[in-house]
């Protein structure tokens, strides 16, 4: 978390009150106002327009500085701020310039709110995914419905010496219109290598590590996160693990329809899935519609979270599968069709018939239903999916299942049809997200004997393969340490 700034702490002036990490840039239709783009926390006194979070510093002598933001949490006297990007200084106002008349702050305000973001081109809610061997899309969303969709990209700071034109949509929902959504494939790409990119043209540089091409690979593994203060304190603790691939089990913004929440999702996980791969599927707080199973729009996420869907050969991006290092990862759409001769069904037949498990030894699926669960949040919502599919990933020796929606952690032995196998997957629950609905706490008593671990916590879970025999699975609560981690087991892989 970014230092909190008081006006009494530090000059006002940008550069020294600033982190040195932002990014100074010009605001469209706020051209006497120089802007600088970044992230910090800030504390302000509670005030009439509890949800607003545009406000400024100001002290004699000083610039006022303009901060606009999202509102994380307050108490009685004060609320915290998130600065999540923009902020804005006008040197007139601290050269005599007369103060603004009466009526005419409402209009500032307004140009404020308008530029919060910084400019209508500058890049948001960036993320980055794996797109085949070496690869990676580069996804954002701009105001601007002007900006190219082009990516540049190098190994060293500001030097870009290849570029990638991809594609863009849009999408409608009701009476919201989202900004214009890029997708850029990049690539070839070396492994273990860390480039630079810029997006649209926009002088805002991010930086990406793409995974390894052979063992060690590291996977950080949480679901059913959503955009509340204990979802930041989960990704930073995820951030300061050394981990190449995010891989989430579905339930991403919890939306449920309110297309701004995705819009502050994105940009809350900018700084995490800006920089490493992040693969998700969809869960629930997806859908944007409520009817039978099957039959549910994802409009929303299937413009935003963009997967390689086509280049595993899927017809549809809620499940695809994907190659990291010496692993294969499938991820299954709970909330698509799943029962036999349905196109998943048939999808995942001829995937797992092309796994080659001397190229890829490690087998790993992804769903958001669990299929064994102890808990009696969701008991028995897997059920139909796991008869449908379970035979197939048996008979592929499928390593481990990592599934979300129940929002608890739980680990079972290797099992298969409800019975403890050494030649089934071992199961395991990560819905520990930290979204707005809480913890699942029932368990159910007693417990069973396929299911060896198990409490409600908020926390990720690390995947750490070793070689082609060897994993490590470690499950880390968001208030225990780094070195600590609460639950941990040895895999053998069952190709070995």
């Amino acid at each position: 978390m970014a230092p909190i700034f008081s006006p009494s702490s530090s000059s006002l002036n940008p550069s020294s009150l600033l982190p040195p990490d932002f990014i100074p840039h010009t605001a469209s239709g706020l051209p006497s106002a120089a802007c600088y783009s970044g992230r910090l926390i800030w504390r302000r006194s509670k005030y009439k327009n509890q949800n607003s979070a545009i406000g400024h510093y100001s002290s004699e002598g000083h610039e006022p500085i303009y901060l606009g933001g999202e509102l994380l949490g307050s108490g009685r006297r004060e609320a915290l701020v998130e600065m999540t990007v923009t902020a804005f200084y006008f040197p007139a106002m601290a050269s005599g310039a007369a103060p603004l008349q009466k009526g005419q702050s409402k209009g500032a305000i307004s140009a404020l709110k308008r530029a919060v973001m910084g400019s209508p081109c500058q890049p948001q809610q960036v993320h980055v995914s794996v797109v085949g061997r070496d690869h990676m899309r580069v996804t954002w969303i701009t105001v601007d419905k002007q900006v190219p969709s082009t990516v540049e990209y190098g190994k060293e700071p500001g030097r870009y010496e290849d570029k990638a034109t991809g594609e863009h949509t849009s999408y409608k929902f009701m009476s919201y219109t989202s900004g214009k959504i890029h997708h850029v494939k990049i690539g070839p790409l070396e492994p273990d290598t860390t480039y630079y990119y810029t997006c649209g043209g926009h002088a805002a540089e991010f930086s990406m590590k793409t995974p390894p091409a052979t063992f060690p690979v590291e996977f950080a593994v949480v679901g059913d996160l959503g955009r509340t203060s204990l979802t930041k304190l989960n990704l930073e603790h995820v951030n300061r693990s050394n981990y190449d691939v995010f891989l989430l089990p579905g339930d991403l913004s919890y939306a449920d329809c309110d297309q701004p929440s995705w819009d502050k999702f994105g940009r809350l996980v900018e700084p995490l899935a800006s920089s490493r791969p992040w693969m998700v599927t969809e869960g629930n707080h997806e859908m944007e519609c409520i009817f039978v199973r099957g039959s549910n729009d994802f409009k929303a996420y299937n413009a935003r979270w963009r997967m390689p869907y086509e280049e595993s050969g899927s017809p549809s991006n809620l499940y695809y599968s994907f190659d990291v290092a010496g692993a294969h990862v499938v991820m299954l759409g709970s909330y698509a069709e799943f029962m036999p001769r349905s196109a998943q069904h048939r999808w995942l037949i001829n995937d797992l018939a092309r796994v080659d498990r001397k190229r890829t030894p490690w087998l790993i699926v992804c769903l958001h239903d669990p299929w064994y669960n102890t808990n009696y949040a969701h008991s028995g919502e897997g059920e139909d999916m796991r008869k449908a599919m379970e035979g197939l990933l048996y008979k592929a020796r499928v390593d481990v299942v990592f599934a979300g929606h129940v929002h608890a952690y739980e680990r079972f032995t290797r099992v298969y049809n409800n019975n403890a196998d050494p030649r089934g997957p071992v199961y395991i629950t990560i819905g520990t997200g930290g979204n707005h609905e809480g913890l699942e706490l029932n368990f159910k008593t007693p417990g069973s004997r396929l299911s060896l671990y198990r409490e409600a916590q908020h926390g990720h879970g690390r995947l750490r393969i070793v070689d082609e025999r060897r994993a490590h699975w470690s499950w880390h609560r968001i208030n225990d340490s780094e070195e600590q981690p609460a639950d941990e087991v040895w895999l053998d892989n069952l190709a070995s």
